[in-house]
């Protein structure tokens, strides 16, 4: 189990934490506050009357399966988050190594778990979710602004 400060110097860590970067830069420039969230969720967007989270994965797709997940416990602290704070929250995806960006609301990917496994490297149980019925594609501002501006309305 690494410790906090080599998961921080970690080049896992440095990807996400670009890729949220970004998506805080763009976010604002469309007109959102965006606040970053030292703990999970990333992020907390605003259009100043109603806010989401918003959880970034910068990872690929698992590679025998049409899947992708996370560790369980950061599943069972998102939905705690959204209980507790009675808002939205969004988990999407930057798979580099297929060149796209997906997501969706925590509430849509939970009907559409694909499995739950432990991880033998890690001992983590993890939590993946079907690619093919799951997300929906974030790779354009205007599906963003789509996207984010239906779940604030809703």
């Amino acid at each position: 189990m690494r410790s906090e400060a080599e998961f921080v110097d970690s080049p896992e860590f440095r990807k996400g934490r670009l890729w949220e970067e970004q998506l805080k830069t763009m976010l604002e420039g469309m007109g959102y506050t965006v606040i970053r969230n030292r703990e999970l969720p990333d992020l907390l967007i605003t259009d100043n009357t109603r806010a989401l989270w918003l959880e970034c994965k910068s990872k690929a797709r698992m590679r025998k399966h049409p899947a992708t997940g996370f560790s369980q416990h950061h599943y069972d602290r998102y939905m705690l988050t959204q209980e507790l704070l009675g808002r939205p929250v969004i988990v999407a995806f930057n798979d580099v190594s297929e060149g796209q960006v997906y997501g969706n609301t925590l509430d849509a990917l939970d009907r559409h778990i694909y499995d739950h496994f432990q991880d033998e490297r890690t001992g983590q149980s993890i939590v993946t979710f079907d690619c093919d019925k799951a997300f929906v594609a974030l790779d354009e501002p205007g599906n963003w602004r789509y996207f984010i501006d239906t779940i604030l309305e809703s």
